[in-house]
């Protein structure tokens, strides 16, 4: 459910971004490992990375504009 509900504002995201931000993401069904070393506890959690280094975490579903800051704070600087 929720992370079917974030599959379009990815997307959308990912396109507005593209050059800027790599969108990826990684079903914790069928690859339980990566969710486990990141200490992943609730779906669906959005990491971001800055030069390979965790810069922000968000769990839950944010709509379109809440995220889009989220993710404009987040990596600014």
């Amino acid at each position: 459910g929720p992370c079917r509900m974030a599959a379009p504002i990815l997307d959308q995201l990912g396109r507005e971004q593209a050059g800027r931000v790599v969108v990826l993401k990684v079903n914790t069904d069928d690859h339980p490992q990566p969710s486990a070393q990141l200490g992943i506890r609730g779906i669906p959690t959005f990491i971001l990375f800055k030069g390979g280094q965790e810069a922000a975490r968000q769990s839950g579903v944010l709509p379109l504009e809440p995220f889009r800051r989220w993710l404009e704070q987040s990596s600014a600087g």
